[in-house]
């Protein structure tokens, strides 16, 4: 490729910073893509806008800590609700159309995920400590195992497949 197709392909974009009492309040950055913020009295980021979709953000105290909460929602819908914990990991996610998520976490890095639909499961899907297997239960009892070499994240083995499972892997 020449200098000047090399050239043609750069972008200059330039982003602009508003403050109010000395904090972000907003950023316009490319193709006038605007981000709004807004804060308590102390401080403490309570929602952020970005065209019709706000997130709402709320911190509050449980026996288990400070947890996070996020709302997230365009003016006419259902907002989507994201809790985390103290670790800042996801806990519960209350998304659109009666779909939920549940993280639970074990010893070390180990993670169980149950999807829910309308209240009724759907799956559930454990990944071992190491990350290198990741095991989906459906709830007709099929079971996918996904195992994953050590240095590539691509799979190695799929086991017990009985019938067509759409699932995306990241390669």
């Amino acid at each position: 490729m020449s200098p000047e197709e090399e050239k043609s392909k750069t972008r200059l974009v330039d982003w602009t910073y508003a403050y109010e009492k000395n904090q972000l309040s907003k950023i316009v950055g490319a193709d006038d893509v605007e981000v709004s913020y807004g804060y308590d009295e102390r401080g403490q980021l309570l929602w952020e806008k970005q065209g019709e979709r706000k997130a709402q953000y709320t911190v509050k105290k449980t026996s288990k800590g400070s947890v996070l909460t996020n709302a997230v929602a365009k003016s006419d819908e259902q907002p989507e609700r994201w809790s985390y914990d103290l670790h800042m990991r996801p806990v519960e996610a209350e998304l659109s159309v009666g779909r939920s998520i549940r993280w639970k976490y074990g010893h070390d890095n180990e993670v169980s995920e149950t999807l829910n639909q309308d209240g009724k499961l759907v799956l559930t899907r454990t990944t071992s400590q190491d990350g290198k297997t990741e095991k989906t239960i459906l709830t007709d009892g099929k079971i996918y195992e996904v195992r994953r070499d050590a240095c590539r994240p691509v799979p190695q083995a799929i086991s017990r497949i009985s019938s067509f499972f759409s699932f995306s892997v990241p390669g």
